[in-house]
């Protein structure tokens, strides 16, 4: 580890952070963890895929610390990745089959139409 890559390190931590913080929203508001893993799944890879892209693109570099600091980063993306898209939603099944966790509100079908929504809130 050079000096260089305690840059990468905090960057890496904040993206698990967001795309397991949006695998739980989702959780939580749909209820039901392969739901919400089906809906962030492709957000998620979209942006893990764009920043996997930029920092492999320092494993091109002449500087020897960017070129590590391109390998510290890009497996270090690809493991926040894994442990967003797989690990974090075993563990939520678990826990959601196992009755230690429930989700806060559930979805709640929208109204047909606007005039319905102006009658449901006045009544």
């Amino acid at each position: 580890l050079s000096f260089m890559n305690l840059i990468v390190l905090p960057m890496l931590v904040g993206l698990g952070v967001a795309y397991g913080v949006h695998l739980v929203y989702a959780y939580r508001l749909h209820g039901d963890p392969m739901v919400a893993l089906r809906i962030v799944i492709r957000p998620v890879l979209g942006s893990a895929s764009t920043t996997l892209a930029g920092w492999a693109s320092l494993l091109l570099a002449s500087m020897i610390g960017m070129r590590g600091m391109g390998w510290l980063a890009t497996l270090g993306m690809i493991g926040v990745s894994i442990a967003s898209l797989v690990a974090l939603p075993a563990v939520l099944a678990l826990l959601h089959r196992a009755g230690a966790i429930r989700p806060d509100r559930l979805v709640v079908a929208a109204p047909a139409s606007d005039g319905d929504a102006v009658a449901a809130g006045s009544a």
